[in-house]
C-alpha cells in the first residue's frame, strides 16, 4: 500500500491486491492519505484492496486539504469501517465526487464511513403514550452513534454514554452504559434507569459521549410526559398519584383528594371513581363502604336512603323481615309510585308510594303489597293491552276470560270446546265463525253454508220486493199508511239500537232487549258474515264483510233489471200486453230506491264501524276496532282498508245516497203528485205533505248523526251521551213544529217513537256509574211503559190499517195510455175481445188485482185518473 503525508497526484494507474494489515494503524489497503494538503487522483482503478481497520482502497485523514477525485473505480475492496473510502472529514456529499463503487464490504459503511459525528435516539415512546404514575417507566429505547453519513458505528464497543436530566427532574439508577456494535439499550431490568416528575408535567433528558478524536457528541432531548391523576386517584404531596380508599372515590383528574361516599352510597374497593347506591332495604351513612339493612319494624323503599324510616299508616308490616321490604298496602288496595316522593324527600320518609284502590275486574286480596306488575284479573275480565295491568276491561262473553287466565287466553265452552282467543275473547279460533256481534259457532260444511246464505239472501229479495210492491201499490192507494207505519218502526227500532253503543250500565234485561233490537236493525251483519268462507285467509273477515258492502250498492242497481226484465217477458208472452219504457223505467227506479234506503242503515253501521275503535289500556296507543278486536286501530292494514273502504263508503254511499235522494226530490218537487213520479218516488216521499217532502232525508240523516256520535265522540262518554240526547231532543221539537206527515194519526205514532227514543236516552244519563242498582230498577220500569205505550200504538194502529184496507178492498183502477202499447191497426173486435177475456181470466185467478194489470176497457177511451187527495188527511179516512 501506498502511504502519503505530502501532496499527491496519480493518474491512469490500477492498484490491484494491496493490504493495509497492522492492528495498530491499519488503514488504506491501497492509499493512506495522512496530512496531506492537496490531493489530486484522477482515472485510478482500485480493485481487491483490503485494510485492517479503515478504507480498504482510500484512508484520507484531514481537515483542510484540497484534492481533486475523478473517475475513480473501486471494486471488491474491504475493510472495518469504508470497504471503499474512510476519511475523517470531507467538505462535500460523497454523490459529488462521481465515484464508481463496485461490490465493497465493510461493517461500517461497505462503501464509503468517516468518523462518529452524531448521537440519534433510533426508537420514541408511541404516540400518546403516558406512563401510569409510581411505576416502573417500562419501554425500551436505543440510542445510535452515526458516522457523517448516518451510518451506524457499528465497529465501536467501548464509547461510554451518559444520560443527563433536566434541573427539577430526579434521576434515578443508572444513568450510563457502553455502546455495543455502536448501540446502546435502556431497557427495564437491572441497570435501568428512570426519572422522577410532578403528575401532568413533561420532563426531558439527554445523553452525550466524549470521542477522543472526534470530541463531546450531544444526542437531542429526550422528552416523556406524565400524565395527570386519574378519576379514582389524588395528588399525594404534590409529587404522585395515589388511589382513594373504599368509602372513598374521585370523579375527575388531578383530584387534590378523594370524597367521601355519601348518604346512601358506599364503595367497597380502593381507586374507583363513584360510589355504588344502596339498594332499597337498606341505609349508609357518609365514607361507608357497605350498605346496612333495615331493622325489624322499619321499611326503606327506595334506593340511596340514610336511614329506614318506620311503617306508616293503614300499612300492613311483619316485624320478622329484615332489610326487605317489610311495609305493604291492605288487602283490597295495591302499591303505586308516589309521585310527590321523587321530588320531596321529606315525603319520601313519610310516604314513599301510594296505596290505591284494586282496579275493577282486578284480584288484589293477597296480603303482601299487591303492585299492578301481579294483579290478576277476576272472573270475565281480561287485563289491559299494555300489560300494565292499570285497568281491566270485561270480556264481550260471560264465563269466557279471567280468573287467573294469562292475556289473549279463553275457557272452554260447556261443551269443552276450545272456540274463543285474543282480545276480550271476542275472535272465533279456526273452523268457527262469528253468530251475531261476538258469539261464535261452529261453522256447518260449505254446501250447508251456502244453503242458509242462499236462504237469507232469499228472505231479503222477498222482503225488498214486497216493499216494491206495496210501495208501487200504495202510490195508487192513498189511504195505504200500514207501509208508513212499519217504516215509523223500523226506524225507532235502529234508533233505539244505537243506544247500546253507548257506554251507559243497562241492567241485564234492557241490555237484552236492546241487543234483539239490535239484531233486527243490522240484519245485513248476519246475511254478510263471511267467517266460515274464509278459511285460514289472513285478511280479518271485518275487511272482507266492508268489501263486500261497498259493493252491495251495486249489486243492488243491478239485481232489479234481473227481476224486472224476465217478468215482463212474462207478461208479454202470456198477456201478449206490451207495458210501456217508462212503466219498466218507473219499476226500476222504485226498486233501486226501495233496495238503497232498505240497506242503507246497515252501509252506514258498517261504514262507521271501521272508525269505532276501543281503547284496551290505560295508556295511548292500544285502540283495536270493536267490529273485531284483533285489529288494531290506524295501524298499516287499518289505514289500508279506511282508504279502500271506509272513506269512499262514508263519501259515496252515507252522505252521497241520501243527498242524491234529496237532489231528486227538491229537483221534482213540484211533479211529485202525479201518477209517474209516485210510482217511482212515493217510498220517499209517500205520507208527508207537499211542504216536508224531503222528511225522509230528515230521518235519514238523524240516524245518520246518531252513528257518528257513537263512534266520534266515544273519547267521553259525557260528550257522547249529551250529544246524542241533544239530537234527539231536537228531532222532537222539529217533528213537533213541522208535522211532516199528511196524516195526524202518523203524526202521532212518529212522535211517540221519538219521545221512546228521548225517554231511552235521557235514562241512560242516570247509568254511568256501576253501582246504580235502585236507578236501574226505576230506568227499567220507565223504559218498559214507554215501549209498550209506543209498540202497542203502532201495532193497534198497523192492523187497524191493514184490515180496513183490505175492507174496503181495492179500488179498480185502468191502466193508463202510457203504460200500454196502442192497439195495432186493423185489429178487429174479435181480437179485442180475446184480449179482454184473456186479461180478464189473468186477473180474476189473484186474490186481489194486479197491481199494474187491471180491467181494460177498448170500447172507452177515456181513462180513469187516480183521485188527488188533499194536502192533510184526518183520522177517520182510515
Amino acid at each position: 500500500a501506498i502511504s502519503v503525508s505530502a501532496s499527491i497526484t496519480a493518474r491512469s494507474s490500477v492498484l490491484v491486491s494491496n493490504n493495509a494489515t497492522s492492528t495498530l494503524d491499519g488503514g488504506g489497503g491501497a492509499l493512506s492519505l495522512r496530512g496531506a494538503n492537496s490531493i489530486n487522483i484522477s482515472n485510478i482503478t482500485f480493485y481487491h484492496n483490503v485494510a485492517q481497520l479503515r478504507g480498504g482502497a482510500i484512508e484520507v485523514q484531514g481537515d483542510q486539504l484540497e484534492f481533486s477525485l475523478n473517475g475513480l473505480t473501486i471494486s471488491e475492496c474491504s475493510a472495518a469501517s469504508g470497504g471503499g473510502i474512510w476519511w475523517n472529514f470531507l467538505p462535500v456529499p460523497i454523490s459529488d465526487i462521481g465515484l464508481i463503487l463496485v461490490n465493497n464490504s465493510a461493517k461500517h459503511g461497505p462503501d464509503y464511513a468517516s468518523l462518529p459525528t452524531a448521537l440519534a435516539w433510533s426508537t420514541y415512546l408511541p404516540q400518546n403514550y403516558s406512563p401510569d404514575s409510581d411505576k416502573t417507566f417500562a419501554f425500551p429505547i436505543t440510542l445510535t452513534l452515526l458516522d457523517y453519513y448516518s451510518q451506524t458505528v457499528s465497529v465501536d464497543n467501548s464509547t461510554s454514554i451518559s444520560i443527563s436530566s433536566e434541573p427539577g427532574v430526579s434521576l434515578i439508577g443508572t444513568g450510563s452504559t457502553v455502546l455495543s456494535e455502536g448501540v446502546a439499550l435502556f431497557s427495564p431490568g437491572p441497570g435501568a434507569f428512570g426519572v422522577a416528575l410532578q403528575p401532568n408535567s413533561t420532563a426531558g433528558f439527554s445523553a452525550s459521549s466524549f470521542i477522543p478524536s472526534v470530541g463531546l457528541i450531544q444526542a437531542e432531548r429526550y422528552e416523556v410526559f406524565l400524565r395527570a391523576c386519574a378519576p379514582g386517584e389524588f395528588i399525594s404531596d404534590n409529587t404522585r398519584c395515589k388511589r382513594c380508599d373504599a368509602g372513598k372515590f374521585s370523579w375527575m383528574a388531578s383530584s387534590p383528594s378523594c370524597t367521601s361516599c355519601p348518604s346512601g352510597w358506599y364503595q367497597a374497593l380502593p381507586g374507583m371513581v363513584s360510589c355504588d347506591i344502596c339498594p332499597p332495604g337498606s341505609f349508609s351513612q357518609p365514607g361507608s363502604t357497605s350498605c346496612t339493612p333495615c331493622q325489624p319494624g322499619s321499611y326503606n323503599p327506595f334506593a340511596g336512603m340514610s336511614s329506614c324510616p318506620p311503617c306508616w299508616a293503614n300499612t300492613v308490616n311483619d316485624p320478622s323481615i329484615r332489610g326487605e321490604i317489610t311495609c305493604a298496602c291492605k288487602p283490597g288496595f295495591i302499591r303505586d309510585t308516589n309521585p310527590l316522593a321523587i321530588v320531596n324527600s321529606s315525603i319520601a320518609d313519610e310516604q314513599p308510594y301510594l296505596c290505591l284502590r284494586c282496579p275493577e275486574g282486578g284480584s288484589c286480596n293477597i296480603y303482601s303489597g299487591v303492585t299492578f306488575e301481579n294483579v290478576v284479573p277476576v272472573s270475565d275480565y281480561q287485563s289491559e293491552a299494555s300489560g300494565l295491568n292499570r285497568s281491566f276491561i270485561r270480556c264481550k262473553m260471560d264465563g269466557l276470560c279471567g280468573a287467573g287466565l294469562a292475556r289473549g287466553h279463553c275457557s272452554l265452552t260447556a261443551d269443552g270446546e276450545d272456540v274463543y282467543e285474543g282480545n276480550l275473547c271476542s275472535s272465533c279460533r279456526g273452523g268457527y265463525g262469528r253468530v251475531g256481534q261476538y258469539e261464535c259457532s261452529k261453522c256447518p260444511g260449505m254446501a250447508q253454508n251456502m244453503l242458509l246464505l242462499s236462504i237469507a239472501l232469499l228472505c231479503i229479495i222477498v222482503f225488498i220486493a214486497f216493499t216494491v210492491v206495496s210501495t208501487m201499490k200504495a202510490s195508487s192507494q192513498p189511504k195505504a199508511v200500514h207501509s208508513i207505519i212499519i217504516k215509523i218502526v223500523m226506524s225507532s227500532i235502529q234508533l233505539n239500537a244505537l243506544a247500546l253503543s253507548f257506554r251507559f250500565q243497562w241492567p241485564d234485561s234492557v241490555q237484552k232487549t236492546m241487543a234483539v233490537q239490535s239484531k233486527a236493525a243490522d240484519v245485513g251483519q248476519s246475511i254478510l258474515s263471511v267467517d266460515c268462507f274464509l278459511g285460514s285467509i289472513d285478511v280479518s273477515p271485518f275487511y272482507i264483510q266492508s268489501a263486500l258492502f261497498m259493493g252491495l250498492p251495486i249489486f243492488m242497481a243491478i239485481a232489479p233489471l234481473l227481476a224486472i226484465v224476465p217478468y215482463q217477458i212474462y207478461i208479454r208472452i202470456s198477456t201478449g200486453v206490451r207495458l210501456s219504457l217508462d212503466h219498466i223505467k218507473d219499476q226500476y227506479i222504485t226498486s233501486v230506491i226501495v233496495s238503497l234506503f232498505v240497506i242503507h242503515p246497515n252501509i252506514v253501521q258498517q261504514t262507521l264501524k271501521i272508525f269505532n275503535c276501543m281503547s284496551l289500556s290505560s295508556q295511548s296507543g292500544y285502540s283495536y276496532l270493536l267490529a273485531d278486536l284483533s285489529q288494531q286501530c290506524w295501524s298499516s292494514e287499518h289505514s289500508k282498508w279506511v282508504m279502500a273502504t271506509g272513506l269512499p263508503m262514508l263519501i259515496l254511499y252515507v252522505i252521497g245516497i241520501p243527498f242524491s235522494a234529496y237532489i231528486i226530490l227538491r229537483k221534482n218537487q213540484g211533479q211529485l203528485d202525479q201518477i209517474k213520479m209516485k210510482m217511482r218516488y212515493s217510498f220517499l216521499s209517500q205520507g208527508y205533505t207537499k211542504s216536508c217532502y224531503f222528511w225522509e232525508i230528515v230521518v235519514v240523516g238523524r240516524k245518520v248523526l246518531l252513528s257518528a256520535i257513537s263512534v266520534f265522540l266515544s273519547f267521553s262518554v259525557i260528550i257522547q251521551s249529551l250529544t246524542a240526547l241533544l239530537l234527539i231532543i231536537l228531532s222532537l221539537v222539529s217533528h213537533v213544529y213541522h208535522h211532516p206527515f199528511e196524516n195526524h194519526l202518523l203524526d202521532h205514532i212518529e212522535f211517540l217513537s221519538l219521545f221512546n227514543s228521548f225517554i231511552t236516552f235521557m235514562c241512560g244519563q242516570y247509568l254511568f256509574n256501576t253501582d246504580v242498582t235502585q236507578t236501574a230498577v226505576v230506568t227499567t220500569i220507565v223504559l218498559v211503559v214507554s215501549n209498550v205505550i209506543f209498540y202497542g200504538t203502532a201495532l193497534k194502529a198497523l192492523v187497524s190499517a191493514i184490515f180496513h184496507q183490505y175492507r174496503d178492498g181495492t179500488p179498480r183502477k185502468e191502466i193508463s195510455d202510457e203504460l200500454i202499447t196502442p192497439v195495432p191497426a186493423g185489429l178487429n173486435q174479435p181480437d179485442m175481445n180475446k184480449v179482454r177475456f184473456t186479461m180478464g181470466s189473468i186477473t180474476s185467478k189473484l186474490r186481489k188485482p194486479h197491481p199494474v194489470l187491471a180491467s181494460i176497457d177498448f170500447g172507452n177511451s177515456n181513462q180513469e185518473d187516480f183521485t188527488t187527495t188533499p194536502d192533510r188527511k184526518s183520522d177517520s179516512d182510515y
